[in-house]
């Protein structure tokens, strides 16, 4: 007991852990009067850490050790349903390690959820995988949450995205880190989106392995349209005037230099416009809106030429310079 307070510090998981570690480690037998020393505390029978504890016990026992490293592997929280589909086990064998006391569960079977009772004991089952380990996890558990748990998947696509990630597969972890942030920009999670998306083009920026190795792991289209609509939701999450919102959309005008098609240039644009003139920055406002105009007014029936238009408009005004109404009569 002098040992365990000693090396515990009062904290009441590590006060459990270790007086479990001992009571499973056979070293006390119960006598009239409660629990006593079956003989010499042999050294280092107490681990020195919380984290030592957890592993050891862990190893003692063996079919728990498994199961926990799998939903270890899912998160903190998962459900039975999903475990089971991952791990592939029998259902005896699946409660009986389930049983062990490592593990909060909520509501009853075949829906239950289960919560490790600490982030410590998920980070310690996890931390006994090995890196060629985890990865197949990774890749079963996103396999299952998009082929036996569609609706999580569609609820959750940062979920699916996270496994994808971790599995090292990295296009299909860009296609879902964006339908993430589509969708939080959607339910006006700016916070959210912005680190979805932020994700997703460290993903699709990161350097090749070899010269031998493809140039990127997104097509060109698709990486605008990642930068794009990180800026537009760091457009609410910071404003038009914060540097990353308008780093964001120059780093989306020299993507969009890379694409054919016009139109995929025109949401740069404005950003960056938009920026200048809150910012007061007449001549790069005037670049931009002249850029805009010719470029719009070039494509047949294309409806953003009513925008650049606009802003044109807008820019002459705001400066005083009426002479510019020459370039669009309308106005």
């Amino acid at each position: 007991m002098a040992q365990i307070v000693a090396k515990t510090d009062g904290v009441p998981l590590f006060v459990e852990e270790l007086t479990k570690a001992v009571l499973e480690g056979g070293l006390l037998v119960a006598g009239p009067q409660g629990w006593r020393l079956d003989g010499p505390l042999p050294p280092f029978a107490i681990p020195a850490t919380l984290q030592d504890s957890l592993a050891a016990r862990l190893d003692r026992l063996a079919p728990v050790k498994e199961i926990a490293q799998i939903g270890a592997a899912i998160g903190r929280e998962f459900s039975y349903p999903l475990l089971r589909a991952v791990a592939g086990r029998d259902e005896p064998a699946l409660r009986a390690a389930l049983a062990a006391e490592l593990l909060f569960r909520t509501g009853a079977s075949p829906d239950a959820r289960y919560t490790f009772k600490h982030a410590l004991v998920q980070d310690t089952a996890y931390e006994t995988l090995l890196k060629s380990r985890r990865q197949i996890l990774h890749r079963q558990i996103a396999d299952t949450l998009r082929e036996h748990f569609a609706p999580t998947a569609a609820a959750e696509p940062e979920l699916v995205a996270h496994h994808l990630t971790q599995a090292g597969l990295d296009e299909l972890a860009i296609e879902w880190w964006g339908k993430a942030g589509d969708q939080a920009l959607r339910r006006s999670a700016f916070k959210e989106a912005t680190a979805h998306l932020g994700k997703a083009i460290a993903l699709a920026d990161k350097p090749a392995a070899s010269a031998a190795t493809a140039p990127s792991a997104a097509p060109a289209s698709d990486r605008l349209q990642l930068q794009t609509n990180l800026g537009n939701a760091l457009i609410w999450a910071r404003g038009h005037q914060a540097p990353e919102t308008s780093a964001a959309f120059a780093r989306a005008r020299e993507l969009a230099s890379r694409v054919e098609d016009p139109s995929q240039r025109f949401s740069a644009y404005y950003g960056l416009w938009v920026g200048h003139l809150i910012r007061g920055e007449p001549a790069p406002m005037r670049e931009l809106e002249e850029l805009f105009l010719r470029e719009a007014t070039a494509q047949p029936d294309c409806p953003e030429a009513l925008i650049a238009h606009r802003i044109s408009g807008f820019t002459c005004f705001y400066f005083g310079d009426f002479a510019g109404q020459a370039k669009f009569p309308e106005y």
